[in-house]
C-alpha cells in the first residue's frame, strides 16, 4: 500500500492550478465582467482574487463563459488549485502577446499557458472565459479519474492490510466495514494515530488528504469529496461477478470479500466516469449519464455486467 500512497502523493499537473478560476457556475448578469486598462492590470486582479480567495472578484473577472462551468463539487481541492496557481505565479510569470490584440499569462517556472486569454476591446481588456474553459475541465475530469482510480486500489490494499493485521490479533481475519473507525475503536480503515501505535491502513492517504487542505477524517460531518469524487463501500456482490452472488457479511463480520464505488461529486464537472473494485483489485468503470449522483446512490453490490468496462491500471 505504501508505494501506492507514495505515487498517490504526487502533485497534479500545473493545469489544475487554475480549475477554479473559471467554474464559478454563475449567471454573468450577476455582476458585469471587468474592462482593465492594460493585459498587466488584467493578470494583476485575476491573481490579486486568487490570492485572497475573492470569489465575487472573480466572478467579475471572468465574466461571460465562465458561467458554463459549474463548481466542481470539491471546495477543498478548488482552494487548493488557487494556492498552486499563485504560487506558480510568484515563482516566474510573463505576459505573451499573440496578435495586437490578444496576451496569454504564462506562469510557474515551465511557462504554462493559462488557457484562458486577455483581449483587447473597445472598454480595454479583459479575460475571454468562452475560450479555454473545455481544456480545464477535461485537464480537471483526467485528474480526478486517475486520482479515484488509484484511492479504488489503496482501499483494496488497505482492506487486505486490515484483514492480516485482525487475523495476527484474533486468529481470525475480516474486513473493514467503515472508513472511517467509530471514536475510540479500530473498526475502520482510518483511526487517529497515538505514537506508539502502529498506524492506521489509511494513514498516509488521510494525511496526503490533510496536506492538501481536506478536513481530518474524523471532523468531517458529512461526507465530503476527494478529489472531485465521492466514495462507499459496497456490502455484497451480484449474479455478473466472479464466484456469483454473495454477500461479505456473514455473522456480524465480513469475511466473504470487499467492495467500492467511485463516482464523480459533479457529473462532467469533476468526473466522468464511475468506478467500481473489489477483492480482486480490478477497477470497471461505467458512464452513467447525467443521473450519476441518484443512480450511483441505488448502487448496492458490486455487479461487473458487460456494461461495466475493465481497465487497465499501469503504474503512473
Amino acid at each position: 500500500m505504501t508505494g501506492l500512497i507514495q505515487r498517490m502523493a504526487a502533485r497534479a499537473s500545473l493545469g489544475a492550478m487554475v480549475v477554479l478560476l473559471v467554474v464559478m457556475g454563475v449567471c454573468a448578469a450577476e455582476l458585469a465582467q471587468k474592462s482593465y486598462p492594460s493585459p498587466d492590470d488584467a493578470a494583476a486582479a485575476l491573481v490579486a482574487a486568487s490570492r485572497s480567495h475573492d470569489m465575487a472578484a472573480l466572478r467579475a473577472i471572468l465574466g461571460p463563459g465562465s458561467e458554463a462551468l459549474i463548481n466542481s463539487g470539491d471546495r477543498y481541492a478548488d482552494e487548493a488549485a488557487l494556492r498552486r496557481f499563485v504560487d506558480a505565479y510568484d515563482a516566474h510569470h510573463a505576459l505573451v502577446a499573440q496578435g495586437m490584440e490578444r496576451m496569454v499569462l504564462e506562469v510557474g517556472t515551465d511557462d504554462w499557458p493559462l488557457p484562458i486569454p486577455i483581449v483587447h476591446h473597445e472598454a480595454g481588456w479583459s479575460f475571454d472565459s468562452h475560450e479555454g474553459a473545455q481544456e480545464i475541465v477535461d485537464r480537471r475530469i483526467g485528474r480526478n479519474e486517475i486520482a479515484a482510480i488509484r484511492v479504488s486500489l489503496a482501499y483494496v490494499d488497505a482492506q487486505k492490510d486490515y484483514f492480516d493485521r485482525q487475523k495476527q490479533q484474533t486468529g481470525t481475519g475480516e474486513y473493514a466495514r467503515r472508513i472511517v473507525s467509530t471514536k475510540g475503536k479500530h473498526d475502520g480503515l482510518y483511526w487517529p494515530a497515538v505514537d506508539g501505535q502502529e498506524d492506521s491502513p489509511l494513514e498516509p492517504l488521510v494525511a496526503q488528504a490533510k496536506e492538501e487542505g481536506y478536513p481530518g477524517a474524523t471532523k468531517q460531518q458529512k461526507q465530503v469529496p476527494y478529489q472531485g469524487y465521492f466514495f462507499r463501500i459496497l456490502f455484497s456482490q451480484g449474479a455478473e461477478a466472479p464466484e456469483g452472488a454473495k454477500n461479505y457479511v456473514q455473522k456480524d463480520r465480513m469475511t466473504g470479500g470487499f467492495a467500492l464505488i467511485a463516482w464523480p461529486a459533479n457529473y462532467a464537472s469533476s468526473g466522468i466516469m464511475t468506478f467500481i473494485v473489489n477483492q480482486d483489485g480490478i477497477v470497471f468503470q461505467k458512464d452513467l449519464g447525467t443521473e450519476t449522483s441518484r443512480l450511483a446512490a441505488n448502487i448496492k453490490q458490486f455487479n461487473s455486467d458487460p456494461s461495466w468496462a475493465r481497465i487497465t491500471v499501469t503504474d503512473q
